[in-house]
């Protein structure tokens, strides 16, 4: 509609419908080739995406769209990086190290250092050192997902510094 095809069409060389069905097969067949263009994630899952939960789920706030955006962004970085980051351990038999960082920083309520040695079965010194070690680890992949996001160093520190604080680079 936005190209006005229907003012091009001259029913002299087609029938509506067929002409329609051009039009709308090379629609298809550009989108097709646009999703596979490397340059445009061709090749990559496509991710699901709720729009009317997301819709509902933001109408609730009282935040600006700029503010709104600087959150969803850092969410969906650190989302994405958590998600590489409990593979990851999970691949090198560390899934520990994750369930600790998620049962002491993602969860609702904060254990004791303690209470997470009882729980898991190890020493306090443990607890704290895995702890440290998957943080590092969360760290580093929100910095390679940020460099896949960003276009230069310069960007990519700027981003850095304001997901990870001050001296994230």
């Amino acid at each position: 509609m936005q190209k006005d095809l229907l003012a091009r069409f001259d029913p002299a060389r087609a029938r509506l419908r067929t002409y329609l069905r051009a039009c709308i097969d090379g629609l298809v067949s550009n989108r097709d080739k646009a999703a596979s263009r490397l340059k445009r994630g061709g090749g990559a899952a496509p991710l699901p995406y709720d729009f009317e939960e997301e819709i509902d789920r933001l109408a609730g706030t009282a935040d600006p769209p700029d503010v709104l955006f600087e959150k969803e962004w850092a969410r969906g970085v650190f989302a994405l990086a958590l998600r590489r980051l409990r593979e990851e351990c999970a691949a090198s038999g560390r899934a520990q190290q994750y369930a600790l960082l998620e049962q002491y920083d993602l969860s609702g309520e904060r254990p004791t250092y303690a209470e997470l040695a009882h729980h898991f079965g190890i020493a306090v010194t443990d607890v704290t050192n895995r702890l440290s070690r998957v943080r590092r680890g969360l760290r580093r992949i929100v910095l390679e997902v940020l460099r896949e996001l960003t276009a230069d160093e310069a960007e990519l520190r700027e981003e850095a510094r304001a997901l990870l604080g001050d001296k994230a680079v």
